[in-house]
């Protein structure tokens, strides 16, 4: 019920942790829950409590460490991470999310260290998923150190390790629009819609790609879709718009403006 974000079950998981503060697998549960409600702070204490009360729960630990860093408590995120590497010593998530906090630190040599070890393991020791957000970290270290060549790389690498990574296809298609390869942008941002990232921006990043490549029929195609799906949203209204404005249909574009 919880996978499914049903609200009860979310109340009745407040309710069974009160009564049992020190059950380790409840206060896990209600970290979930909270993350589910997007509850930041609330699902940090309910993980930090889950891996204090039960040193076995690693998973629940790994959360605590990420919420940490979401949080901008870096000394607090990288002890909590410090301390699940020494229990699990290159396991995937863990080495991922140690790189993170260490890149955020400024350590990028160990953080590339750590990517490389999960990188490294043999098929079948590291899921696709996890192989793929190794990838799109080293990538975004490469990028922010000016090695944009790398950086394609690894996220080219990356959605060939999981094609439904998000991230590795909006980083991507960013640095194709960047260098005006709009086909290959409208295919990553194709993508991203594939992967269950469809929104009204990534529709209206497509239409302008058509439209760059002097598509114009085709971007007003792609706004005319996202204004059906989002028929509220003033980005996509203005938008078409302004294809409308192209086309020189002056009336259309004045009435879209208008709802706008």
């Amino acid at each position: 019920k919880l996978a499914a974000r049903n609200k009860t079950a979310a109340e009745d998981i407040e309710k069974l942790a009160k009564k049992k503060p020190r059950s380790g697998e409840l206060q896990s549960l209600l970290g979930y829950a909270r993350l589910q409600q997007k509850r930041i702070e609330p699902a940090f204490n309910a993980f930090r409590r889950a891996y204090r009360a039960d040193a076995s729960l690693l998973a629940a630990q790994r959360r605590a460490g990420e919420l940490a860093l979401n949080l901008g408590r870096v000394n607090e995120a990288a002890q909590t991470m410090e301390a699940l590497y020494r229990k699990a010593p290159g396991a995937p998530t863990v080495n991922t999310a140690l790189a993170a906090i260490e890149s955020h630190r400024g350590k990028v040599q160990r953080a590339e260290k750590l990517l490389t070890q999960t990188l490294t393991l043999k098929s079948g020791r590291a899921r696709p998923q996890d192989r793929s957000q190794a990838f799109v970290l080293r990538a975004r270290i490469a990028l922010k150190r000016g090695d944009k060549k790398s950086a394609k790389a690894d996220l080219n690498s990356a959605i060939r390790s999981w094609s439904g990574n998000s991230q590795a296809l909006g980083l991507l298609s960013e640095a194709h629009i960047k260098e005006k390869r709009f086909d290959e942008a409208i295919n990553q941002l194709r993508g991203l819609e594939r992967a269950g990232a469809k929104s009204a921006a990534t529709s209206i990043k497509i239409a302008q790609c058509y439209a760059a490549m002097g598509r114009m029929d085709r971007s007003l195609e792609v706004l005319l879709e996202a204004r059906a799906t989002y028929p509220k949203d003033a980005m996509v209204l203005i938008e078409l718009g302004s294809a409308y404005e192209r086309k020189k249909e002056f009336k259309q574009a004045y009435d879209t403006y208008g709802k706008a």
